[in-house]
């Protein structure tokens, strides 16, 4: 069947460098009166968990390891935008778990600094060096939630050569990565949050993106096939009525159809 395909160019730069972001957490609680939340949202970052009443599938939450986007009451966790979007339109009954962040427009230059280079190697046809500037520009948010392995001593053995290897283990049904280093054998146990990781800003930033594209697929309504990542898949009589209703300034909508 014939489709139309809507890509924002940009999208997690774009989300980047329009909204504040968290930098330094200020405290955290176990239970926020509803009537406190707008005073937050005006001045501070906000991640809470929330009890939603919601007709609109615009926020996420894991169920049986996948991403869904379900209507009606559930239990979820929301940021800033998502907050102020639901406590907006009436759609948050309880807010429980919460931690508040100081704000500031953290990713504003580093967006145009690598935009404008991109844009220049793609004037010049320098295909490589625009790929590097756009993954630059589009990764840079992953850093702050990296994970690390950890690993645990199993022993030692000053005579065996440097190595890593992975095996199955046939007693714990599982496999193992071990390494040794400097006659030091060590086992991964697993992956620990990175030293100087700030979870709250990827999350910031890929709710943000993650509302920008389904404000917009609702719009499109019906014929709206799926969406993937930064791109909306629709039916091709959709294209000119949801083109002019989700144009946003400062981020571009590229159409593109196929049969």
């Amino acid at each position: 069947a014939d489709y139309t395909c809507l890509d924002v160019n940009s999208m997690y730069g774009y989300v980047m460098k329009e909204y504040q972001y968290p930098f330094n957490l200020r405290t955290t609680g176990r239970k926020l009166a509803l009537k406190e939340l707008p005073k937050i949202l005006a001045h501070q970052c906000i991640i809470a968990e929330v009890l939603l009443n919601t007709p609109e599938p615009l926020f996420s939450v894991r169920h049986d390891n996948r991403l869904i986007f379900p209507v009606g009451s559930f239990r979820t966790t929301l940021t800033t935008e998502e907050l102020k979007y639901a406590y907006e339109h009436g759609y948050i009954v309880e807010c429980y778990k919460y931690a508040i962040y100081d704000r500031a427009l953290l990713f504003g230059d580093y967006v145009n600094f690598f935009y404008d280079q991109r844009m220049k190697y793609q004037a010049s046809g320098n295909k490589p060096f625009a790929a590097i500037t756009k993954l630059f520009q589009n990764s840079l948010y992953g850093k702050f939630g990296q994970h690390n392995d950890e690993w645990s001593t199993l022993g030692e053995d000053t005579e065996s050569k440097d190595f890593v290897m992975r095996e199955y283990d046939a007693q714990r049904h599982c496999w193992v990565e071990c390494r040794s280093i400097n006659g030091r054998i060590e086992e991964c146990t697993g992956k620990v949050l990175a030293r100087h990781a700030m979870v709250a800003i990827p999350a910031h930033v890929t709710a943000n993106a993650r509302l920008f594209l389904m404000k917009r697929a609702n719009i499109a309504g019906y014929g709206n096939y799926f969406l993937y990542r930064h791109r909306l898949f629709m039916g091709k009589h959709h294209r000119q009525r949801t083109v002019n209703g989700i144009y946003t300034p400062n981020s571009t909508w590229e159409a593109k159809s196929r049969a």
